[in-house]
């Protein structure tokens, strides 16, 4: 999500060898676990989320290779092979991810390019806000635990931005959390979040919820 494809402008730093070779370990553990799933009876989308796992450490071991790159700067390629999905009116839909785990970033990134949709990043809050003050997104998953500004906070500047706005437009905010927001403060998330999604979630109950957000914004048809 460099300056050339992607809203926010990364910074780039060392990675100290300590650092990497912890998150070497962890990708290690991640393809031997995703190697045990692939000998297991899986569906299709199961396979295809083990695969999606497997591409993942492929290309952050890739980045963890090379000098001065940060690991949260995965750059999706700019020409996709799956073909764009298209909103009513024609355009592509993008979706902004704002996740501080880089191995979450890719996964979801990945599952959603490899369904049209153009996908760009955000590690925390602030790149978040900058991102939809600077571009106009159809969706904007929203993960609640960032660090330097969280996920409900970034959602509280994102309406107060859109109220200063003469055209008054809303962009629809799913929020994804470890904790379960059902019984959270509704006067601080009702007016403000459009869906939630508690993780682990799975790939049929994401991609449900961002079609039926976007069919409640008129972005798509609503789905049969």
């Amino acid at each position: 999500m460099g300056s050339k494809d992607g809203p926010v402008e990364q910074t780039s730093s060392e990675i100290s060898p300590q650092f990497e070779q912890s998150v070497k370990g962890c990708l290690q553990s991640i393809w031997g676990m995703s190697e045990l799933l692939r000998e297991s009876p899986l569906d299709a989308h199961q396979r295809e989320y083990t695969e999606a796992i497997q591409e993942a450490v492929v290309q952050l071991k890739q980045l963890l290779s090379k000098e001065e790159i940060l690991l949260k700067e995965l750059v999706l390629p700019s020409v996709s092979s799956t073909p764009r999905r298209l909103s009513l009116d024609g355009k592509e839909i993008t979706i902004l991810v704002a996740e501080d785990n880089p191995v979450n970033q890719v996964l979801i990134a990945k599952l959603l390019d490899g369904r049209g949709y153009r996908v760009w990043l955000a590690s925390n809050g602030f790149e978040a806000v900058r991102a939809v003050h600077d571009t106009n997104f159809d969706l904007v998953l929203m993960d609640i635990y960032m660090p330097e500004l969280n996920g409900l906070e970034a959602m509280l500047r994102i309406r107060e931005l859109e109220e200063q706005r003469e055209n008054g437009n809303r962009v629809p905010i799913v929020a994804v959390s470890s904790v379960d927001l059902s019984s959270a403060d509704h006067s601080l998330l009702g007016a403000d979040l459009d869906a939630y999604l508690v993780k682990p979630f799975q790939i049929k109950p994401l991609l449900k919820t961002i079609e039926e957000v976007l069919a409640r914004y008129g972005v798509i048809a609503a789905p049969e």
